[in-house]
Protein backbone atom coordinates (compact mmCIF):
# COMPACT_ATOMS: atom_id res chain seq x y z
CA UNK A 1 0.00 0.00 0.00
CA UNK A 2 1.14 3.55 -0.66
CA UNK A 3 2.02 6.33 1.75
CA UNK A 4 0.20 9.65 1.35
CA UNK A 5 1.62 13.13 1.95
CA UNK A 6 0.54 16.67 1.12
CA UNK A 7 2.37 19.49 -0.66
CA UNK A 8 0.72 22.92 -1.02
CA UNK A 9 0.98 25.27 -4.01
CA UNK A 10 2.14 22.67 -6.52
CA UNK A 11 1.65 22.05 -10.25
CA UNK A 12 1.70 18.70 -12.04
CA UNK A 13 4.62 19.93 -14.12
CA UNK A 14 6.62 20.83 -10.99
CA UNK A 15 5.87 17.48 -9.32
CA UNK A 16 7.09 15.57 -12.39
CA UNK A 17 10.26 17.69 -12.57
CA UNK A 18 11.12 17.14 -8.88
CA UNK A 19 9.98 13.52 -8.55
CA UNK A 20 13.45 12.11 -9.26
CA UNK A 21 14.83 13.96 -6.22
CA UNK A 22 11.87 13.50 -3.89
CA UNK A 23 11.18 9.81 -4.57
CA UNK A 24 14.38 8.40 -6.12
CA UNK A 25 13.51 4.88 -5.00
CA UNK A 26 10.34 4.72 -7.12
CA UNK A 27 10.57 7.29 -9.91
CA UNK A 28 11.33 6.05 -13.42
CA UNK A 29 11.50 8.73 -16.13
CA UNK A 30 10.99 6.15 -18.89
CA UNK A 31 7.59 5.09 -17.52
CA UNK A 32 4.65 6.31 -19.58
CA UNK A 33 2.21 8.43 -17.57
CA UNK A 34 -1.32 9.70 -18.20
CA UNK A 35 -3.40 12.59 -16.83
CA UNK A 36 -7.01 11.89 -15.85
CA UNK A 37 -9.84 14.08 -14.50
CA UNK A 38 -11.57 12.70 -11.39
CA UNK A 39 -14.97 14.15 -10.36
CA UNK A 40 -16.12 13.09 -6.89
CA UNK A 41 -18.88 14.27 -4.56
CA UNK A 42 -17.61 17.28 -2.64
CA UNK A 43 -18.31 15.73 0.76
CA UNK A 44 -16.42 12.57 -0.21
CA UNK A 45 -13.21 14.34 -1.15
CA UNK A 46 -11.66 13.34 2.20
CA UNK A 47 -11.90 9.67 1.16
CA UNK A 48 -10.42 10.29 -2.28
CA UNK A 49 -7.47 12.15 -0.75
CA UNK A 50 -6.32 8.95 0.99
CA UNK A 51 -7.21 6.57 -1.86
CA UNK A 52 -3.54 5.80 -2.49
CA UNK A 53 -3.14 4.36 1.02
CA UNK A 54 -5.35 1.43 0.00
CA UNK A 55 -3.81 0.72 -3.43
CA UNK A 56 -0.63 -1.23 -4.21
CA UNK A 57 1.45 0.73 -6.76
CA UNK A 58 5.11 1.08 -7.77
CA UNK A 59 5.22 4.65 -9.15
CA UNK A 60 4.32 7.92 -7.37
CA UNK A 61 0.78 9.16 -8.01
CA UNK A 62 -0.01 12.90 -7.99
CA UNK A 63 -3.55 14.10 -7.23
CA UNK A 64 -4.03 17.88 -7.51
CA UNK A 65 -7.34 19.38 -6.35
CA UNK A 66 -8.68 22.37 -8.30
CA UNK A 67 -11.58 24.66 -7.38
CA UNK A 68 -13.03 26.65 -10.34
CA UNK A 69 -13.46 30.34 -9.47
CA UNK A 70 -13.94 32.05 -12.83
CA UNK A 71 -16.79 32.11 -15.35
CA UNK A 72 -18.91 29.80 -13.21
CA UNK A 73 -21.91 30.40 -15.49
CA UNK A 74 -20.16 28.14 -18.03
CA UNK A 75 -20.86 25.19 -15.71
CA UNK A 76 -24.51 26.17 -15.32
CA UNK A 77 -24.95 26.28 -19.09
CA UNK A 78 -23.95 22.58 -19.15
CA UNK A 79 -26.35 21.64 -16.35
CA UNK A 80 -23.42 20.92 -14.02
CA UNK A 81 -23.45 22.23 -10.42
CA UNK A 82 -19.79 22.90 -9.60
CA UNK A 83 -20.64 23.29 -5.89
CA UNK A 84 -21.57 19.59 -5.67
CA UNK A 85 -18.27 18.28 -7.06
CA UNK A 86 -14.55 18.26 -6.28
CA UNK A 87 -12.18 18.36 -9.25
CA UNK A 88 -9.00 16.27 -9.04
CA UNK A 89 -6.31 16.33 -11.73
CA UNK A 90 -4.65 12.90 -11.49
CA UNK A 91 -1.17 12.15 -12.88
CA UNK A 92 -0.41 8.40 -12.76
CA UNK A 93 1.61 5.71 -14.53
CA UNK A 94 -0.48 4.34 -17.42
CA UNK A 95 0.07 0.72 -16.36
CA UNK A 96 -1.31 1.42 -12.85
CA UNK A 97 -4.45 3.32 -13.87
CA UNK A 98 -6.57 0.15 -14.01
CA UNK A 99 -5.72 -0.93 -10.45
CA UNK A 100 -6.26 2.64 -9.18
CA UNK A 101 -9.81 2.84 -10.59
CA UNK A 102 -10.94 -0.80 -10.42
CA UNK A 103 -12.75 -0.55 -7.07
CA UNK A 104 -14.42 2.76 -7.91
CA UNK A 105 -15.82 1.40 -11.18
CA UNK A 106 -16.64 -2.19 -10.19
CA UNK A 107 -17.93 -1.68 -6.64
CA UNK A 108 -19.02 1.98 -6.50
CA UNK A 109 -20.44 2.27 -10.01
CA UNK A 110 -18.31 5.20 -11.21
CA UNK A 111 -18.84 6.33 -14.81
CA UNK A 112 -16.30 6.88 -17.57
CA UNK A 113 -16.52 9.75 -20.07
CA UNK A 114 -14.43 12.34 -21.89
CA UNK A 115 -14.08 16.06 -21.08
CA UNK A 116 -12.68 18.80 -23.30
CA UNK A 117 -10.19 21.12 -21.56
CA UNK A 118 -10.72 24.65 -22.91
CA UNK A 119 -9.16 28.07 -22.14
CA UNK A 120 -11.40 30.64 -20.49
CA UNK A 121 -13.11 32.99 -22.95
CA UNK A 122 -11.32 36.27 -23.63
CA UNK A 123 -14.07 38.23 -21.86
CA UNK A 124 -13.80 36.24 -18.62
CA UNK A 125 -12.05 39.19 -16.91
CA UNK A 126 -9.29 37.04 -15.39
CA UNK A 127 -6.07 38.98 -14.53
CA UNK A 128 -3.73 36.05 -15.22
CA UNK A 129 -4.62 33.92 -18.22
CA UNK A 130 -2.68 31.82 -20.76
CA UNK A 131 -3.99 30.59 -24.07
CA UNK A 132 -3.67 26.93 -25.06
CA UNK A 133 -5.19 24.47 -27.51
CA UNK A 134 -8.35 22.53 -26.67
CA UNK A 135 -7.74 18.88 -25.87
CA UNK A 136 -9.73 15.94 -24.49
CA UNK A 137 -9.00 14.17 -21.22
CA UNK A 138 -10.29 10.86 -19.87
CA UNK A 139 -12.77 11.47 -17.02
CA UNK A 140 -14.11 9.24 -14.24
CA UNK A 141 -16.98 10.56 -12.13
CA UNK A 142 -19.23 9.59 -9.24
CA UNK A 143 -22.51 8.05 -10.50
CA UNK A 144 -24.55 10.86 -8.89
CA UNK A 145 -22.73 13.54 -10.91
CA UNK A 146 -23.74 14.43 -14.49
CA UNK A 147 -21.30 14.27 -17.39
CA UNK A 148 -19.07 17.35 -17.74
CA UNK A 149 -18.61 18.16 -21.42
CA UNK A 150 -16.15 21.08 -21.08
CA UNK A 151 -13.84 22.29 -18.30
CA UNK A 152 -12.60 25.87 -18.68
CA UNK A 153 -9.19 26.71 -17.19
CA UNK A 154 -7.21 29.95 -16.99
CA UNK A 155 -4.01 28.14 -18.01
CA UNK A 156 -2.87 24.69 -19.21
CA UNK A 157 -3.78 21.76 -16.99
CA UNK A 158 -0.17 21.01 -16.02
CA UNK A 159 0.30 24.64 -14.85
CA UNK A 160 -2.70 24.79 -12.50
CA UNK A 161 -1.59 25.50 -8.90
CA UNK A 162 -3.24 23.63 -6.04
CA UNK A 163 -2.86 21.37 -3.01
CA UNK A 164 -1.30 18.08 -4.11
CA UNK A 165 -1.86 14.69 -2.45
CA UNK A 166 1.05 12.41 -3.36
CA UNK A 167 0.94 8.63 -2.92
CA UNK A 168 4.23 6.74 -3.21
CA UNK A 169 5.65 3.30 -2.28
CA UNK A 170 7.06 3.06 1.26
CA UNK A 171 10.79 3.70 1.50
CA UNK A 172 11.07 5.47 -1.85
CA UNK A 173 11.39 9.03 -0.51
CA UNK A 174 14.71 10.89 -0.49
CA UNK A 175 17.09 10.53 2.46
CA UNK A 176 17.49 13.38 4.94
CA UNK A 177 21.12 13.94 3.84
CA UNK A 178 20.01 14.84 0.32
CA UNK A 179 19.36 18.50 -0.64
CA UNK A 180 15.64 18.04 -1.26
CA UNK A 181 13.71 18.31 2.04
CA UNK A 182 12.09 15.05 3.07
CA UNK A 183 8.32 14.94 2.70
CA UNK A 184 6.56 13.94 5.89
CA UNK A 185 4.11 11.15 5.21
CA UNK A 186 0.57 11.39 6.49
CA UNK A 187 -1.23 8.03 6.55
CA UNK A 188 -4.34 9.40 8.28
CA UNK A 189 -4.28 13.12 9.02
CA UNK A 190 -3.08 15.60 6.42
CA UNK A 191 0.07 17.50 7.47
CA UNK A 192 1.14 20.29 5.15
CA UNK A 193 4.91 20.31 4.51
CA UNK A 194 7.08 23.03 2.96
CA UNK A 195 7.54 22.90 -0.80
CA UNK A 196 10.82 23.26 -2.69
CA UNK A 197 11.58 26.93 -3.40
CA UNK A 198 11.24 27.38 -7.14
CA UNK A 199 11.29 30.68 -9.05
CA UNK A 200 8.15 31.24 -11.07
CA UNK A 201 7.89 33.38 -14.17
CA UNK A 202 4.12 33.56 -13.86
CA UNK A 203 2.73 36.60 -12.01
CA UNK A 204 0.32 36.02 -9.20
CA UNK A 205 -3.38 36.34 -9.94
CA UNK A 206 -5.27 39.31 -8.55
CA UNK A 207 -8.29 38.17 -6.62
CA UNK A 208 -11.55 40.04 -7.15
CA UNK A 209 -14.36 40.42 -4.63
CA UNK A 210 -16.33 37.41 -5.92
CA UNK A 211 -13.20 35.27 -6.20
CA UNK A 212 -12.15 36.26 -2.66
CA UNK A 213 -15.53 35.13 -1.31
CA UNK A 214 -15.18 31.79 -3.11
CA UNK A 215 -11.65 31.41 -1.75
CA UNK A 216 -12.77 32.06 1.84
CA UNK A 217 -15.56 29.52 1.39
CA UNK A 218 -13.06 26.93 0.15
CA UNK A 219 -10.66 27.58 3.06
CA UNK A 220 -13.55 27.10 5.48
CA UNK A 221 -14.45 23.86 3.76
CA UNK A 222 -10.84 22.58 3.85
CA UNK A 223 -10.70 23.37 7.56
CA UNK A 224 -13.91 21.41 8.18
CA UNK A 225 -12.64 18.54 6.09
CA UNK A 226 -9.36 18.39 8.06
CA UNK A 227 -11.26 18.32 11.37
CA UNK A 228 -13.54 15.64 10.01
CA UNK A 229 -10.63 13.57 8.75
CA UNK A 230 -8.81 13.71 12.11
CA UNK A 231 -11.53 11.44 13.50
CA UNK A 232 -10.73 8.69 10.99
CA UNK A 233 -8.57 5.69 11.72
CA UNK A 234 -6.63 3.81 9.05
CA UNK A 235 -8.82 0.72 9.50
CA UNK A 236 -12.01 2.75 9.26
CA UNK A 237 -10.86 4.53 6.11
CA UNK A 238 -10.00 1.22 4.46
CA UNK A 239 -13.37 -0.25 5.40
CA UNK A 240 -15.22 2.76 3.95
CA UNK A 241 -13.37 2.84 0.62
CA UNK A 242 -12.63 -0.86 0.01
CA UNK A 243 -15.09 -3.05 1.83
CA UNK A 244 -15.14 -6.53 0.35
CA UNK A 245 -18.92 -6.66 0.56
CA UNK A 246 -19.23 -3.45 -1.44
CA UNK A 247 -21.26 -1.69 1.30
CA UNK A 248 -21.72 2.02 0.58
CA UNK A 249 -21.00 3.24 4.10
CA UNK A 250 -19.77 2.36 7.60
CA UNK A 251 -21.52 3.66 10.69
CA UNK A 252 -19.25 6.06 12.53
CA UNK A 253 -20.77 8.15 15.33
CA UNK A 254 -18.11 10.93 15.12
CA UNK A 255 -18.84 11.40 11.40
CA UNK A 256 -22.62 11.38 10.89
CA UNK A 257 -22.29 13.14 7.54
CA UNK A 258 -20.87 10.00 5.90
CA UNK A 259 -24.18 8.18 6.36
CA UNK A 260 -25.72 10.57 3.83
CA UNK A 261 -22.98 10.17 1.24
CA UNK A 262 -23.58 6.93 -0.58
CA UNK A 263 -27.11 5.85 0.23
CA UNK A 264 -28.48 3.60 -2.40
CA UNK A 265 -26.96 4.93 -5.63
CA UNK A 266 -24.04 2.53 -5.27
CA UNK A 267 -26.32 -0.48 -4.89
CA UNK A 268 -28.36 0.72 -7.85
CA UNK A 269 -25.32 1.25 -10.02
CA UNK A 270 -23.57 -2.09 -9.36
CA UNK A 271 -25.94 -4.00 -11.66
CA UNK A 272 -25.23 -1.43 -14.34
CA UNK A 273 -21.57 -2.44 -14.28
CA UNK A 274 -22.50 -6.12 -14.48
CA UNK A 275 -24.96 -5.49 -17.32
CA UNK A 276 -22.63 -3.07 -19.07
CA UNK A 277 -21.26 -5.57 -21.60
CA UNK A 278 -24.47 -5.21 -23.64
CA UNK A 279 -22.28 -4.36 -26.61
CA UNK A 280 -23.07 -6.50 -29.62
CA UNK A 281 -21.01 -9.64 -29.77
CA UNK A 282 -21.00 -10.97 -33.31
CA UNK A 283 -19.98 -14.62 -33.46
CA UNK A 284 -18.52 -13.94 -36.87
CA UNK A 285 -14.92 -15.06 -37.40
CA UNK A 286 -12.32 -12.43 -36.64
CA UNK A 287 -9.82 -11.62 -39.35
CA UNK A 288 -7.16 -10.51 -36.90
CA UNK A 289 -6.61 -13.91 -35.25
CA UNK A 290 -4.16 -15.96 -37.31
CA UNK A 291 -1.46 -18.47 -36.61
CA UNK A 292 1.16 -16.18 -38.13
CA UNK A 293 3.46 -14.05 -35.93
CA UNK A 294 1.92 -10.92 -34.29
CA UNK A 295 1.21 -8.15 -36.80
CA UNK A 296 3.31 -5.00 -36.22
CA UNK A 297 1.47 -1.93 -34.94
CA UNK A 298 2.03 0.01 -38.19
CA UNK A 299 0.24 -2.72 -40.18
CA UNK A 300 -2.65 -2.90 -37.72
CA UNK A 301 -3.35 0.81 -38.21
CA UNK A 302 -3.69 0.30 -41.98
CA UNK A 303 -6.07 -2.64 -41.61
CA UNK A 304 -8.22 -1.00 -38.92
CA UNK A 305 -11.81 -0.52 -40.21
CA UNK A 306 -13.49 2.85 -40.42
CA UNK A 307 -15.27 3.84 -37.17
CA UNK A 308 -18.68 2.15 -36.95
CA UNK A 309 -20.46 0.48 -34.06
CA UNK A 310 -19.95 -3.10 -35.29
CA UNK A 311 -16.48 -2.91 -36.86
CA UNK A 312 -14.74 -0.97 -34.10
CA UNK A 313 -16.06 -3.31 -31.39
CA UNK A 314 -14.82 -6.39 -33.26
CA UNK A 315 -11.44 -4.76 -33.88
CA UNK A 316 -11.11 -3.68 -30.24
CA UNK A 317 -11.85 -7.19 -28.99
CA UNK A 318 -9.46 -8.66 -31.55
CA UNK A 319 -6.65 -6.36 -30.37
CA UNK A 320 -7.20 -7.42 -26.74
CA UNK A 321 -7.17 -11.12 -27.74
CA UNK A 322 -3.99 -10.56 -29.70
CA UNK A 323 -2.28 -8.83 -26.76
CA UNK A 324 -3.40 -11.58 -24.37
CA UNK A 325 -2.03 -14.19 -26.80
CA UNK A 326 1.30 -12.38 -26.78
CA UNK A 327 1.38 -12.59 -22.98
CA UNK A 328 0.82 -8.87 -22.36
CA UNK A 329 -0.54 -8.18 -18.86
CA UNK A 330 -3.86 -6.31 -18.62
CA UNK A 331 -2.22 -3.47 -16.68
CA UNK A 332 0.31 -2.94 -19.50
CA UNK A 333 -2.14 -2.95 -22.41
CA UNK A 334 -2.95 0.75 -22.10
CA UNK A 335 0.61 1.61 -23.11
CA UNK A 336 0.44 -0.46 -26.33
CA UNK A 337 -0.08 1.65 -29.49
CA UNK A 338 -2.46 -0.95 -30.96
CA UNK A 339 -4.70 -0.73 -27.90
CA UNK A 340 -4.60 3.09 -27.96
CA UNK A 341 -5.56 3.23 -31.65
CA UNK A 342 -8.42 0.75 -31.27
CA UNK A 343 -9.69 2.72 -28.24
CA UNK A 344 -9.67 5.95 -30.25
CA UNK A 345 -11.83 4.39 -32.98
CA UNK A 346 -14.32 3.14 -30.38
CA UNK A 347 -14.46 6.54 -28.69
CA UNK A 348 -15.09 8.21 -32.07
CA UNK A 349 -18.00 5.79 -32.66
CA UNK A 350 -19.43 6.47 -29.18
CA UNK A 351 -18.62 2.98 -27.86
CA UNK A 352 -17.58 2.59 -24.20
CA UNK A 353 -14.59 0.21 -24.20
CA UNK A 354 -14.02 0.00 -20.45
CA UNK A 355 -16.65 -2.71 -19.67
CA UNK A 356 -15.35 -4.82 -22.58
CA UNK A 357 -11.77 -4.43 -21.36
CA UNK A 358 -12.71 -5.43 -17.78
CA UNK A 359 -14.71 -8.42 -19.06
CA UNK A 360 -12.06 -9.81 -21.43
CA UNK A 361 -9.10 -9.34 -19.08
CA UNK A 362 -10.96 -10.94 -16.19
CA UNK A 363 -10.57 -7.91 -13.88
Amino acid sequence: MGEVSVLPNQTLSQLNDEAGKRWPGAWDESTQRVQVLILCKRRERVILEQHGATIQHQQPVFGLFHRPRHALHLFESQGFDHREASFQLLDIATAELGAWLQHLITNDGWKRSSTTICPLPAGANVPMQRRFENHSILTFRHPDLPELQRLYLAMPLESIVGKAYISYPPGSEAKESEPVPKVERSPVSTHVVPSIPKPSSEPKEEVGLEDLAAEMEEEEEDSDVDELFDGFSADLLESVTHSAAGKPEVETPPVPELKEQKPEPVIKEVPVIEDAPIVKEDPQPKKVETSSPPIPSNQVSRSMPEPSDGGVVDSFRAVIRELLAEGVEASEMMGDPRFAEASEFCEAAGVDTWPMFMEMTGN
